[in-house]
């Protein structure tokens, strides 16, 4: 079991649920029946902003659109979709998200180094010349048998992206390269597996001076990290799900 490296507090709200069964909503004066207009209060030196974007629809998963069950599996199975790109769709996607993210403001840019992210954050949103981004193997999508969640060797990713850091990222070919490929990874990661990498990931953010940080990547990854890492409330908040190429704002609460 892992204790996360953060609590979750969504952007423009001000919700965290306690350890300890205690009612942080009802801070009142002493003899007065009135509840406080704050619900919480958190030194600003441990909060940070993390804009998360999920990559934009890749040739993937246009070709498991609508699809279920084992023809959902074999259309992500094709080997065509290795290190898939944007799909015509994705692009447009992209355009829509350029539109209207213009208000974001961040100091650091991390992104999973599978292309279809990369893609997205060079065609959908707009990263200033001074702010470095980061690609992290950490961050990429939940290793499996898909091609689509193969990467290609960081080398080709250098040159392709010259303008990003791939310092994160190992040399060479990618070591989980599904055997659909002529590798050797022939399985799912395990929920522990991928806990692994996001708490890595959430500690790589931790550590960074960054207060504002723009975070590109995947459904599944983020999906697991909302469910198990920062404690999102979907009954409050929504789905943990994030759709193709869409931006949510979350302030993040170090421990």
């Amino acid at each position: 079991s892992f204790i996360s490296t953060v609590l979750f507090v969504p952007v423009n709200t001000s919700w965290y649920k306690p350890a300890v069964p205690v009612n942080p909503y009802m801070v009142q004066e002493q003899g007065s029946s009135q509840s406080s207009v704050v619900k919480l209060a958190f030194p600003h030196d441990r909060c940070k902003t993390v804009h998360f974007v999920r990559h934009a629809e890749a040739t993937s998963n246009e070709a498991a659109k609508g699809l279920q069950g084992e023809a959902r599996n074999a259309a992500y199975d094709d080997p065509r979709w290795f290190d898939a790109r944007l799909s015509p769709e994705g692009q447009e996607q992209c355009k829509n998200l350029f539109a209207n993210s213009q208000d974001i403001t961040f100091s650091l840019a991390i992104v999973s180094p599978l292309t279809r992210a990369l893609q997205t954050i060079k065609l959908g949103l707009h990263v200033p010349e001074d702010i470095p981004v980061l690609a992290l193997e950490t961050a990429r999508e939940r290793k499996g048998l898909h091609p689509c969640d193969s990467r290609r060797a960081k080398e080709t990713l250098q040159l392709e992206y010259p303008d990003i850091d791939f310092s994160a990222v190992p040399d060479g070919e990618d070591s989980f390269l599904t055997k659909i490929l002529g590798g050797t990874f022939d399985r799912r990661e395990t929920d522990e597996e991928l806990d692994q990498r996001i708490q890595d990931t959430l500690s790589f953010i931790a550590k960074r001076e960054e207060k504002e940080i723009l975070f590109v990547g995947h459904s599944s990854f983020f999906q697991r990290m909302f469910e198990a890492h920062i404690g999102w409330d979907r009954d409050s908040y929504g789905p943990t799900w994030l759709e193709n190429a869409e931006l949510r704002s979350v302030n993040l609460v170090l421990r």
